[in-house]
């Protein structure tokens, strides 16, 4: 008899769990970086505000990256309904579409929702956590390219 090796652990259980999530959240906020980079000589003018407001939010969402690293071991818990690695490819597929978009209102778009699932991982209420991983799905997904 063959057993899985595979198993899908429930998320953020393990302080290496909490660690993962801030990682790829970091690299988002590089591709972040990369697409204000590219969008913001592109900016309407009634849209001249718009880069440096989003630049403003990728370094607070660098800021919460950083948080779940220092307080990793404080925030792992049980109780969360998804995946680790479901939580993962949607923060792959946020990453991607970050890399793919043409527009700042969607970037604004993807910027916000990662922002909001990023602070929910401060929560204890796995509900709340469950919630914003579903609208940011919701977001990568609404974004077309």
């Amino acid at each position: 008899m063959i057993m899985d090796n595979k198993i899908e652990l429930n998320a953020l259980q393990t302080e290496q769990q909490v660690r993962e999530l801030a990682l790829s959240i970091m690299r988002a906020c590089g591709a972040i970086h990369e697409s204000l980079r590219e969008l913001s000589g592109k900016a309407e003018k009634e849209n001249s505000t718009l880069p440096y407001a989003l630049l403003t939010e990728e370094y607070a969402l660098r800021s919460r990256a950083n948080t779940l690293i220092i307080e990793a071991s404080r925030l792992a818990r049980a109780g969360i309904t998804f995946s680790q690695q479901e939580m993962l490819e949607t923060l792959e597929l946020l990453d991607e579409r970050i890399k793919e978009t043409t527009s700042l209102k969607d970037l604004a778009e993807l910027i916000n929702s990662a922002t909001l699932f990023a602070n929910s991982a401060m929560s204890m209420q796995p509900s709340v956590l469950s919630f914003l991983l579903k609208n940011l799905q919701g977001a990568v997904n609404k974004i077309e390219l």
